[in-house]
């Protein structure tokens, strides 16, 4: 996503979500310098109005700033017209430089996270449903903003986690895979899941990387039961031997 004919990213998605719900996304700030960058992204939930031009939007819609000019995370509520800061962070944000993102929204807290560079939280729970938005400042012409790729997601706090253990003695699924390992997947909520995205990272401590295809198009997961989970690969490098 590069910004249109203004200069600037608009992104809203076709179907208002009701919360929780979380945001993944993968986002590059490009510019000469930091001393002349004016760039600023906004990621937004729970919004119910325009987001070209200028702001509508009913109140208590949730906006997350990565701000490299001023080295800051934020995050802000619409009121009256106008964002207000609930929480904000000293960052130091690397200009051309791929991030990974999370905006997580439970209707109550809004917390946001920066793989590398922290993570905050604010409280605000008047809104439950909206969209979900992308918007950056007007740009001048030597800068650009990139999103590589958007997940929008259940969400559930705290979540699943997963651990990659040595195989037990469950029936073998298929023949022609001859290397397996076993995933225990530990749900600390107390809420019941049913269909929930679980992110795993793998290295070199965990899998061996010769035995597996280019990429990893030959990985599979499947229930003890010989049952295929569907699943995408958001990362994969056979030179360092880690995956996600």
């Amino acid at each position: 996503i590069t910004p249109d004919g203004s200069n600037r990213i608009y992104l809203k998605t076709t179907n208002k979500f009701p919360t929780p719900v979380a945001v993944e996304f993968k986002t590059y700030l490009y510019a000469p310098s930091i001393e002349t960058s004016n760039i600023w992204l906004h990621a937004l939930t729970r919004w119910d109005g325009q987001i070209t031009g200028t702001y509508d939007s009913p109140n208590n819609a949730m906006r997350f700033d990565m701000r490299p000019d001023d080295n800051l995370l934020g995050i802000y509520v619409f009121m009256g017209g106008s964002f207000d800061l609930l929480a904000n962070i000293s960052a130091n944000i690397s200009l051309n430089v791929w991030y990974r993102v999370t905006v997580a929204d439970d209707g109550t807290k809004f917390k946001a996270t920066v793989e590398g560079i922290g993570s905050l939280e604010a409280i605000n729970d008047t809104t439950d449903y909206g969209y979900i938005g992308f918007a950056s400042k007007e740009l001048p012409s030597t800068e650009q903003v990139w999103i590589d790729w958007v997940a929008i997601r259940n969400y559930v706090d705290p979540e699943p986690n997963v651990s990659v253990k040595n195989v037990e003695t469950i029936d073998w699924w298929n023949n022609t895979w001859r290397y397996r390992r076993l995933l225990v997947v530990e749900n600390p909520s107390s809420v019941n899941l049913t269909g929930y995205q679980v992110r795993l990272y793998l290295n070199s401590s965990m899998i061996d990387f010769s035995k597996i295809s280019e990429n990893g198009s030959d990985i599979r997961f499947v229930l003890p039961n010989g049952t295929e989970l569907p699943y995408w690969i958001e990362y994969w490098n056979d030179t360092t031997q880690e995956a996600v």
